[in-house]
């Protein structure tokens, strides 16, 4: 098993492993959407770093972080087009994604940006395929993150869903902490230097 920089050969690939692996909205947004995600965070090196762990020429995981996480956001904005709002509808229209769980979602984005640094580092994507989980792919992947970002770096964040609870058992094992649970949603901070916040844990 080999982890090596995703170039654009790859985004095909990687846009699949994402649909089957991830129940985020993203992959509500369809295929086209994340080509374009992905060709985004693969050709902006300098504000991403975006890793996959091949075994036998196959991607079996991936993992796409961010320097600068408001600029980030900036850059994705950009790709939401008139047929993004179309797959959002066919998603909720089908039961794909409840109404409610889109508003949690939305209203998790806004207050995301008053509770953490607007520029901080975070993980955008992290997907390993279910038959290579629990394997320690996941954890090469981290720990070759942690070694390209160096001591460029004191915090990282992460977040998933709350009911996602292999992904919070592989960061909590990987030392992230809970720092919010905000809506049905759990934000996680890896910290090189960690000292005791009273933040940790907060429900909000």
């Amino acid at each position: 098993m080999q982890i090596k920089l995703l170039t654009t050969e790859n985004i095909d690939e990687v846009c699949l492993l994402h649909l089957k692996t991830l129940a985020d909205l993203s992959s509500v947004f369809g295929l086209p959407f994340l080509k374009n995600f992905y060709s985004l965070l693969i050709s902006q090196r300098g504000v991403h770093l975006c890793f996959g762990a091949f075994t036998k020429g196959e991607i079996i995981g991936a993992v796409t972080v961010t320097k600068n996480m408001h600029q980030t956001h900036v850059f994705l904005n950009g790709l939401i087009t008139a047929q993004t709002f179309i797959m959002i509808l066919r998603a909720l229209f089908s039961g794909r994604v409840t109404p409610g769980r889109l508003i949690k979602r939305l209203l998790f984005e806004y207050k995301l940006k008053h509770l953490l640094p607007e520029s901080h580092i975070g993980i955008i994507t992290f997907c390993v395929k279910k038959e290579y989980q629990r394997q320690g792919i996941g954890s090469a992947l981290f720990r070759k993150v942690l070694k390209q970002l160096n001591l460029k770096f004191n915090k990282l964040y992460v977040d998933t869903r709350v009911e996602n609870t292999v992904s919070l058992t592989f960061y909590k094992a990987m030392g992230f902490k809970v720092l919010y649970t905000l809506y049905d949603a759990v934000i996680l901070m890896y910290q090189q230097n960690p000292a005791k916040s009273d933040l940790a844990g907060l429900v909000l």
